[in-house]
């Protein structure tokens, strides 16, 4: 089932998404993909896709949805890892490489809809504001966590399940909670384990 579902995640990413497609990324369960004339799709070598109750206890109750907006760009270094996820980049998302991305977990680079309420209710809704999210290499992202616009997540670092992430977490150092806050330093031997 696995294969199937790697051959028709491939082939989605390809031709839905027009994505520049490494080598051997593998999809397991329902992957979700639109990207917008002018958006770019980058997955790099060896990149994992989990999702649904067959293959991903954590986040079951959603599949990968990767959304990219016109001038939109998201790259997917390799060697990362993500479960159930939902991405939306109207500007850039940048995931590095070597980076576990837990189920459930939703990264947004726009506020969707404008802050002024005359204009999201009665005009076009154009205002929106869109800042680019970067995750580093090696970190790990739990799940359920929300990594908002204009956050920068340092490489090795970690998210704590269920967070809420709206400035910058810096490398090496654990952060948890809604919002998300410093929890401690990871030591070297830990963070090379």
């Amino acid at each position: 089932m696995r294969a199937y579902s790697t051959c028709i995640g491939r082939l989605r990413l390809r031709y839905i998404g027009r994505a520049r497609l490494g080598r051997d990324v593998r999809i397991a369960g329902p992957l979700r993909v639109r990207v917008s004339p002018g958006g770019q799709l980058r997955i790099g070598d060896r990149v994992r896709f989990v999702s649904g109750h067959r293959y991903n206890p954590v986040g079951h109750d959603s599949s990968t949805l990767l959304w990219v907006g016109p001038q939109g760009a998201l790259e997917i270094e390799s060697g990362a890892g993500l479960s159930s996820t939902t991405v939306v980049a109207r500007g850039l998302v940048r995931i590095g490489e070597g980076t576990f991305i837990g189920g459930g977990t939703k990264i947004y680079d726009n506020d969707f809809h404008s802050l002024d309420p005359a204009v999201r209710v009665h005009g076009a809704d154009d205002q929106i504001r869109i800042k680019p999210v970067y995750i580093g290499r090696e970190c790990f992202i739990g799940g359920y966590s929300i990594i908002l616009k204009g956050v920068t997540i340092g490489d090795q670092s970690v998210v704590g399940a269920g967070s809420v992430v709206s400035r910058d977490v810096p490398a090496g150092e654990i952060w948890a909670g809604n919002p998300a806050v410093f929890v401690r330093t990871l030591t070297p031997d830990k963070v090379h384990a």
